[in-house]
């Protein structure tokens, strides 16, 4: 903290998202309208300082000095920031918000001039579709990501209520970034920028985020011309899958990606209600066990 301002960061920024809901990506966007290189920290936990994932990750690179650097942090020998940015992913808002949390923050990273909530969403057909792509769906589907789809259910109602304004858990301010727009229309990123008190920039729009390992379909291939992935129909890929079609049938889910995303003229012809009414008895024969555990959670009927 500076003696003439008062403050250790002059911007600091937090974001909650789902996991591959497109979030890592915006978070670079957003640095680029504030033209600094922001100091992010990835992956933060509620009940811990913003600073230990980081801390972790660097440690189990082998990055020494830059895990010292963060330890130093963490230990409150803080440096000044133009621009901090930190993320929690797949995390209760209520939580993330609490007085607790929200004061251990204060304390773990020092006061700033402004600071900005981001709560970021992507439609859940897509979303869910990046989650499970990468997992084999079939009868071995391990219970653990069972459990993570369920959770993520709830958690995109959660957090698609606040955009809607039908919540006030997070502080504010608090900017909903709605992932297929922000993809899609250069004019609503222009007045994303200016909601967040940037300078408009879009250059960073052609290239693909490393964190998560980038694209759940297509890595890091399309490097150099992101904007020319198709991840609005990633939900394609996994049409057919008895396990995809029964999580992204909730209606609770289809009620609040039917208002954001209105664009989207509601679920794809192959997962209409009649569709999924069917999949309890597809679910029965082919995956017996998960079908079991997903009739116990309320997911099939």
């Amino acid at each position: 903290m500076t003696e003439s301002t008062g403050f250790t960061n002059d911007v600091e920024i937090c974001i909650v998202a789902c996991k591959r809901s497109g979030h890592h990506a915006i978070l670079n966007w957003i640095a680029e309208q504030f033209a600094a290189e922001p100091y992010v920290l990835n992956n933060c936990r509620v009940g811990e300082s913003p600073f230990t994932e980081t801390r972790r990750r660097l440690e189990r690179r082998g990055s020494v000095d830059e895990a010292e650097a963060c330890r130093a942090e963490e230990s409150g020998a803080l440096t000044e920031k133009r621009l901090l940015i930190y993320n929690f992913e797949d995390c209760d808002l209520r939580a993330v918000f609490s007085p607790e949390e929200r004061s251990r923050r204060e304390r773990a990273l020092g006061p700033s001039r402004t600071r900005l909530n981001v709560v970021v969403l992507r439609d859940h057909y897509n979303l869910f579709a990046s989650r499970l792509h990468r997992v084999r769906l079939g009868s071995d589907v391990p219970r653990e990501r069972l459990d993570k789809a369920l959770a993520a259910r709830d958690l995109y109602v959660q957090y698609a209520r606040e955009c809607l304004g039908e919540t006030s858990i997070v502080d504010e301010p608090c900017i909903p970034v709605l992932y297929n727009h922000w993809f899609t229309d250069a004019a609503y990123r222009r007045d994303l920028s200016a909601r967040l008190g940037g300078t408009f920039r879009d250059d960073s729009m052609r290239r693909v985020a490393a964190h998560g390992e980038g694209s759940s379909f297509d890595g890091v291939a399309f490097g150099g011309r992101a904007d020319e992935m198709a991840v609005l129909d990633r939900w394609r890929g996994l049409a057919s899958n008895h396990f995809y079609r029964a999580i992204v049938g909730d209606a609770a889910m289809r009620r609040c990606t039917a208002r954001l995303f209105p664009e989207l003229d509601g679920p794809p012809p192959s997962l209409t209600r009649q569709t999924i009414g069917r999949v309890s008895g597809l679910f029965l024969r082919a995956l017996d066990g998960p079908a079991r555990f997903l009739r116990r959670r309320g997911v099939l009927r």
